[in-house]
């Protein structure tokens, strides 16, 4: 059985891949799921330039992604 972040990452990917096209990366794929805390989906990035365009560019597209695939207000939070 899949572990339920990878599940909830799953969704949150084709979450944004559908709705949100222009900031989608290949390499999203390689980014994993860590788990909830502090209120938040935590999210580990490989590298750190990735990390920063996450957090710049896309982290309303995620935080969006996230609630409507969990129905929880929350957030995304990338760390590497």
């Amino acid at each position: 059985m899949e572990h339920p972040d990878v599940s909830v990452w799953a969704d949150i990917l084709a979450y944004v891949r559908s709705n949100h096209t222009a900031v989608c990366r290949q390499w999203f794929d390689e980014v994993e799921p860590v788990g909830v805390s502090d209120g938040a989906f935590r999210a580990r990035v490989p590298r750190v330039v990735w990390r920063d365009y996450l957090n710049r560019e896309c982290s309303a597209a995620f935080n969006e992604a996230f609630q409507a695939v969990t129905g929880w207000l929350g957030a995304v939070r990338f760390e590497s």
